[in-house]
């Protein structure tokens, strides 16, 4: 006992309880952990989709004011703001960057190999508490997350989801291997990198307590109270002190703006679950090995143990809180968590079932199970990756042009008003987020965007879709810009607008009803006209001229955007007035598909003048390729600009 009391013979003590408690950790632990290292930096390395989501592109400009040295700042000249709803996400991202050991970008992904890491070590050590082979729980862990469509989509886009999912998992590694210090420890760690973790930490400690209670007959409350006090309570207590400095609450304000000033689904039961439905297959796979597990039970006389369904009791619990937040933007990084919950439970079945009621050939049937799934779900996997790549390198590279754009056509010392992160990041200007996300004017004024304008006065705006009315003439805005890539895949074009002095114009949506074509038009709603047509024609333009309600001055303009093909398209404009008495003739040219712009100009827009005192009344188009033969083309989004008289 004298020896401990010295600092070597603690060292030797701390070395020996080490030895005795990790010995099973040297030995298969370190062999799980580089296979993690291994299966991580694979999918890193062959990942198919060269760009990051648009919320990627928001901490990605966080993680550029990191490097100059500026913590947690959108905008640098705002100070810090909690704009990364994962905070461990964001501090190990910014010390990346704020180091320089890595670009931005590559800073967000080294949080995302880390976390990868912790995730697929995290897995492993949870199916090996449940499986007695080396080989088994690595192979599940390949289906558990590498088919979990929603994390996996996840895995490398910048955001905080496989830090987070790693570090939840760990919890239950705890909690079957029974440590109730670490699993303290860990779940103070989990509610600090986002604190959609409070309830999983919970359900974990009531299933601590029952298991406990289950095998020993009490509970030893005030023990984990004690334990709690000790473990967790400091990383907390610390944690929400330096938020209520820094910030000025705990709550991130990406949380905030959602819960109190987004809007929330109604009409149906917990519209969140409707998510769920995309795993139907899972649910009834769930269902089967549930009940072949009661049926064998019952058959051996045996009660079933609660601790095989630990996994979908923490996905309930996790899903509770969602269902009261209730997101009005399901994103597919909400359920990634609940997916693999999901996923492992199925495999904790197979192998409990295997374990219980099999004595011959277990190794063999475990494996032939688990390659049963993977092969299922290949093919529904791939469709849904490259369906991801395909949106969203379009999607992303646009919002990336558009906020070049701005930056070259702008001064530095101007504002930008916009809700998206590339955007934002591109155009090199001050940057107020109108979501609420990231900036506390939005959410200081409810996200009212005429009261947002008239407190800021931005010298741009970028939208989904075109603005009130009210707003446009607040400050004389005129649309300067639209992107169309987006309306591809059923949204409305983004447009760009400029403050303009001088004079009034307003933007108005063409009525979809006024477009004539004998092509069926595949959507026809405000602001999200598509059709593919030879020729077309845009009736009653002097009304809908007028849809404004106010006194047009000297000239208008329709502009829309047209999808480029891989030769020449001419489009033939004739500007007839009431009587079919053409008052004008233009000539619009399409330039070529190529392989430098099928992703980042893929969108032309063409915009035509018009003059009020002619009162023109419809426009006839159409368009023919560079053998003079007619050519169906895609067209997009038409709106009237229309320049308003100064009272």
């Amino acid at each position: 006992m004298a020896n401990y009391l010295t600092f070597d013979g603690l060292v030797k003590k701390g070395w020996d309880k080490l030895q005795e408690n990790c010995r099973t950790f040297w030995k298969i632990g370190m062999l799980d952990f580089l296979v993690a290292l291994l299966l991580a930096a694979i999918v890193f390395y062959f990942w198919p989709i060269s760009q990051i989501l648009d919320d990627g592109g928001i901490i990605l400009k966080y993680m550029d004011n990191f490097r100059e040295g500026y913590f947690y700042s959108y905008n640098p000249a705002d100070g810090p703001i909690f704009g990364i709803s994962g905070f461990l996400h964001g501090i190990i991202s910014g010390a990346f960057a704020w180091t320089k050991c890595f670009s931005p970008l590559n800073s967000l992904f080294a949080s995302n190999y880390i976390g990868s890491v912790i995730l697929v070590f995290s897995t492993i050590q949870v199916l090996r508490g449940y499986s007695e082979n080396l080989i088994v729980p690595w192979v599940g862990s390949i289906w558990a997350i590498g088919f979990a469509s929603d994390l996996i989509l996840n895995l490398r886009q910048g955001l905080e989801t496989p830090l987070h999912v790693g570090i939840l998992l760990t919890l239950f590694v705890f909690l079957k291997n029974r440590n109730f210090k670490f699993l303290s420890l860990f779940g103070a760690l989990a509610i600090v990198s986002k604190i959609d973790a409070i309830p999983v930490f919970g359900i974990c400690i009531i299933l601590f307590l029952i298991r406990e209670y289950l095998e020993t007959g009490e509970m030893n409350l005030s023990e984990k109270v004690k334990i709690l006090a000790k473990w967790a309570s400091p990383i907390l207590v610390v944690w929400t002190t330096f938020c209520c400095l820094v910030f000025g609450s705990p709550l991130p304000q990406t949380a905030y703006a959602k819960l109190f000033f987004h809007p929330h689904p109604t009409g149906s039961w917990f519209p969140f679950l409707k998510h769920l439905s995309n795993y139907w297959d899972t649910f009834l796979l769930l269902l089967f090995l549930v009940s072949v597990y009661i049926f064998f039970s019952s058959r051996e006389r045996k009660f079933p143990k609660a601790e095989n369904f630990f996994l979908i009791l923490s996905c309930l619990a996790y899903l509770v809180l969602y269902c009261i937040y209730n997101p009005h933007e399901q994103m597919s990084w909400y359920y990634a968590f609940p997916e693999v919950l999901l996923n492992l439970q199925i495999l904790v079945l197979i192998f409990r079932i295997l374990d219980e009621f099999f004595e011959k050939h277990r190794f063999i049937l475990s494996l032939v199970s688990v390659f049963l799934l993977i092969a299922f779900q290949i093919p529904f996997l791939s469709t849904e990756i490259f369906s991801a790549k395909y949106l969203i390198e379009n999607s992303v590279s646009e919002l990336i042009s558009i906020g070049k754009w701005i930056k070259s056509n702008s001064n530095p010392d101007e504002k930008l008003l916009t809700g998206h992160g590339f955007i934002a990041r591109e155009s090199g200007l001050y940057c107020i987020d109108y979501s609420g996300l990231n900036s506390k004017i939005a959410t200081r004024q409810k996200l009212n965007l005429e009261k947002i304008v008239q407190e800021v006065h931005p010298d741009w705006m970028t939208y989904l879709g075109l603005i009130p009315r009210n707003v446009q003439m607040a400050e004389c805005y005129e649309l300067v810009k639209s992107g169309y890539e987006v309306s591809q895949f059923g949204g409305q074009p983004y447009r760009v607008y400029h403050k303009k002095p001088g004079f009034k114009t307003v933007t108005v949506s063409y009525p979809g009803n006024l477009l004539s074509c004998k092509e069926e038009i595949q959507q026809n709603q405000e602001g999200m006209i598509l059709c593919s047509t030879a020729n077309l024609e845009f009736k009653d333009l002097s009304t809908a001229a007028k849809t404004a309600s106010l006194e047009v001055s000297q000239s208008y303009s329709i502009s829309f955007g047209v999808e480029r093909q891989v030769g020449k398209v001419l489009l033939s404009v004739e500007i007839l007035g009431r009587d079919e008495k053409t008052l004008n003739r233009e000539e619009i040219q399409v330039s070529n598909l190529t392989e430098e712009n099928q992703i980042l100009e893929r969108m032309q827009e063409c915009r035509i003048l018009l003059d009020s005192q002619q009162e023109v009344d419809k426009l006839r188009i159409s368009a023919r390729n560079a053998n003079n033969e007619p050519v169906a083309i895609n067209l997009l989004g038409p709106v009237i600009s229309l320049q308003i008289k100064n009272n």
